[in-house]
């Protein structure tokens, strides 16, 4: 069935609290690449080799330096690049309700797409942690006849949504 037929009763998307641990990731792999980057060879001189024994090696600190500084902005950039993937990953998942059927899509690349009918519903199990409850997000589990269900992880609004797709069932939309 192609979705653009007719307009969807309610979008739901993953909730924002996707981005909390990347950003904070990030923020600190950027904090310690900074440090790294705008430092001078003080601390190492001074402190180093207090703590390692390492006073006969003193030749080789700008080379390690260097060495930090190059893992700490390759290590910099692949959080970045798992924050980005994280805003690719919310702006491509979605759970529509119809009037007729319900559709779970996500993916960018390799595009998944799970639609079922409204009829075809058992039931929908939404759980929800106190987290969740707090910030307004939660899990909801849409089980169909057989084997096959949709399961939608943090999502935005799932209290609403399963009333909704249950209503739906119910025949009270």
């Amino acid at each position: 069935m192609e979705d653009d037929e007719q307009e969807p009763l309610s979008i739901y998307r993953l909730s924002k609290v996707i981005f909390i641990s990347p950003a904070l990731i990030a923020a600190i792999g950027i904090a310690a690449l900074w440090y790294l980057w705008t430092s001078n060879l003080y601390l190492m001189h001074n402190i180093g080799p207090m703590l390692m024994g390492l006073e006969r090696y003193e030749s080789l600190y700008p080379t390690l330096f260097l060495a930090c500084r190059i893992l700490t902005a390759l290590i910099a950039m692949g959080l970045a690049l798992h924050l980005v993937a994280c805003l690719i990953r919310y702006m491509t998942t979605e759970l529509r309700v119809f009037s007729n059927r319900v559709l779970w899509r996500t993916g960018f690349i390799s595009r998944d797409v799970f639609t079922a009918s409204v009829r075809e519903i058992i039931g929908v199990q939404f759980t929800q942690s106190v987290i969740g409850r707090i910030l307004g997000f939660g899990s909801i589990t849409i089980n169909t006849r057989g084997d096959d269900q949709i399961v939608a992880n943090l999502i935005s609004g799932a209290p609403q949504a399963s009333s909704t797709i249950m209503a739906l069932k119910n025949g009270r939309a």
